[in-house]
Parts: C-alpha cells; structure tokens; sequence
C-alpha cells in the first residue's frame, strides 16, 4: 500500500492558505504541480513560440508531444483509446458537437435527467423545434430505484441518453454501467457528462457501453481553466457530423 503524505498533499494546494476548500465538483483551485507545470510551458513557448521542442531527443514538436500525452493519460483514464479523444473549452462545448452532429426524426425522443445541469440541458433544446420530444427520467435514492424508473422513461421513439455521471445537486453517482446496457441492448445511443465525476468516480467508456463522453479539466481533474475533453467511440466516428 502506498503511503500518502496527506500535509504535502494539503501543502500543495495554495488555496488552502485562505480557505477551507470544499467545491472540488465545482471549480477545483490548481495545485502546485500544475501550476508549475503551466508555467513551464509558457516560460517555453515564450521564449521559442511554435519553434519550441518537448522533452525527446530535441525532434519532436512541442505542442504535439503535449497534446499526445493528454490524449493518451485522458484514454488510460477512461479505457478508451487516444484517437477518441477529442480537446475542447469545456463540457457545453463537447456536448454541443454531439447535439449538432447526431441525426434525430420528428418524433424521436431524448432522455435527460431530472433537475439537470445546464450543461446537458441547453445543448438539447434546438431538438424542440425540430419535433423531438424530451423525456426527463426521475432521479431517486438508490441505484436500484433509479434504472427502475429509467427503463420506465424508455420508449420505442427513444433515439438518444444523456445522462451525468454524477448528478450536480446530489453528489449521487449514476448506476452507468446498467443503463450503458439497457442503451446498447436497445440501440440507444449514451452520451454523460462527465464533468462532475471523472478524476473522483470509475469511468470505463467500454464496460458502461457510451458512445460519447463530454468533461471539463478544471473540475476533479485539477487541470486549468478552459480547457476540457471529449470521447467519441471508434464507432460513432464517421456517423457524428
């Protein structure tokens, strides 16, 4: 077993100087490392712009190597591969692109959640227009209860889910890996938000069956502001506009 030093850890984040810290879901102030490591880079790219090299044998292009390594530290973390990794601003932004990309008939219908974050409710609303239906499925106490009334919510129009991993209000951890299935089985397509789970819950893109994924960096990821990221499974790919 690894032994933490929990004072370094409490140390590390400078935030911890004026303010007991508790919106980690929210917002979540950089640590030290990021922080250095941030500086780091603009320290680099000041000095030598796009010409700036990485850390191999002074070949390989800086913002490549960086961009590779998130990519392939992002697909570990959700077992997923590199190359269905996509870098965006933040989770609006990712889920915009699965909302405008996806084809839906008048009649289809899509299911969000109860008491949703905007984040997965605006990018939705162009689809009323269009003559699809929204479904809002119920939250509950348990995971039980909650797929009970999801598989309630389903119908044969049912076109597309967009589920949070972990509802924003509740801190109540989605049962994904069970409704992934019941969407596979009916040939659902599973889009989550992310943004309040990856870096504190389990995410397996694989075994909890999504096709898309959309997160935030600046959340329990820790990472800066503006930046966010994005799954897209090898076979949405070429269907996603």
């Amino acid at each position: 077993m690894v032994k933490i030093d929990w004072e370094k850890v409490q140390n590390d984040f400078p935030v911890n100087e004026n303010f007991i810290w508790l919106n980690n879901s929210g917002a979540t102030p950089i640590p030290r490392p990021v922080l250095n490591t941030l500086k780091s880079w603009l320290e680099n790219y000041s000095r030598f712009g796009i010409l700036a090299k990485g850390t191999g044998r002074g070949t390989s292009d800086f913002h490549s190597e960086i961009k590779n390594s998130i990519y392939n530290q992002l697909a570990n973390l959700i077992n997923a591969k590199p190359e269905e990794i996509v870098l965006v601003h933040n989770t609006a932004e990712a889920m915009n692109f699965v909302s405008h990309g996806i084809n839906l008939d008048p009649g289809d219908e899509i299911i969000v959640l109860e008491n949703e974050y905007p984040s997965n409710i605006y990018p939705w609303e162009h689809w009323k227009e269009k003559g699809v239906r929204w479904i809002t499925t119920p939250m509950a106490d348990n995971p039980m209860d909650f797929v009970t009334g999801f598989t309630k919510s389903i119908s044969p129009r049912t076109r597309l889910v967009a589920l949070s991993a972990v509802h924003w209000c509740t801190g109540f951890p989605l049962p994904l890996e069970q409704i992934g299935k019941i969407c596979q089985e009916k040939s659902i397509e599973f889009i989550v938000d992310a943004a309040q789970g990856i870096g504190m819950v389990d995410l397996d893109v694989k075994s909890q069956k999504m096709d898309y994924m959309a997160f935030a960096a600046w959340k329990w990821l820790m990472g800066p502001v503006g930046l966010g990221g994005m799954f897209i499974s090898e076979g949405k790919l070429n269907s996603l506009k």
